[in-house]
């Protein structure tokens, strides 16, 4: 078995990173609470591909390269193209509190989740009718989901069938058929977990790690 090699810690000044994403040889992350998305490769090179003015999260790779992430508590998804950032999509009709993590296919569709928690405003109750928005490549967007609670943490299985999203507040995973037209569809669990194993990460996240 090969022994693992840390590339980069909190020795190297990150605050909180996570959503990470392999594209072309380095892996991209967001640094929540630096404001920023950063890159390393696996020689442990980390670089600030580019400082932001507000909170980001759930980044993904369109078809032509550039960059989508989300503005999180404006409720709004931004596209990088390596020059100027450009408004994507708003889902001001389709969330609530806070965006959290997101997941881009093959196709450039982007899924992203209201956590239903405003980490930032303890007095904003949790709710437990978050949902989960597409954006299609051109920005439209629609709404895929609902009735989760705080959905956090997705991925997409490699043949681009299934998206399998996290709960925290239900300690589940949760998978959905992902259908021609991006619909999801079958709605499932996947996985139950012990109470308070994702949790956790929640309050990992208000304290800042």
């Amino acid at each position: 078995m090969t022994k693992p090699r840390t590339l980069i810690d909190l020795g190297h000044g990150l605050r909180f990173p996570e959503s990470p994403r392999w594209h072309g040889d380095r892996l991209w992350f967001i640094d929540i609470h630096d404001n920023a998305i950063k890159s390393v490769n696996l020689a442990g090179d980390l670089r600030t591909e580019l400082s932001l003015p507000f909170k980001p999260n759930g980044p993904g790779f369109l078809l032509d390269g550039s960059v989508v992430f989300s503005d999180a508590l404006n409720l709004s998804m931004k596209r990088w193209d390596g020059n100027r950032i450009h408004d994507h999509a708003s889902l001001a009709a389709t969330s609530v509190f806070c965006l959290s993590d997101a997941i881009t296919d093959g196709q450039g569709r982007t899924w992203v989740g209201d956590i239903g928690y405003n980490f930032w405003n303890p007095d904003a109750a949790p709710v437990d009718t978050c949902t989960i928005a597409r954006i299609d490549p051109d920005g439209t967007v629609a709404k895929s989901a609902d009735g989760l609670e705080f959905p956090n943490g997705m991925v997409m299985t490699p043949d681009g069938g299934t998206l399998i999203v996290a709960q925290t507040n239900a300690f589940r995973l949760t998978a959905y058929d992902v259908d021609a037209d991006g619909s999801l569809s079958r709605r499932r669990t996947f996985a139950n977990l012990p109470a308070g194993v994702l949790r956790w990460s929640r309050l990992l996240g208000q304290f800042g790690g």
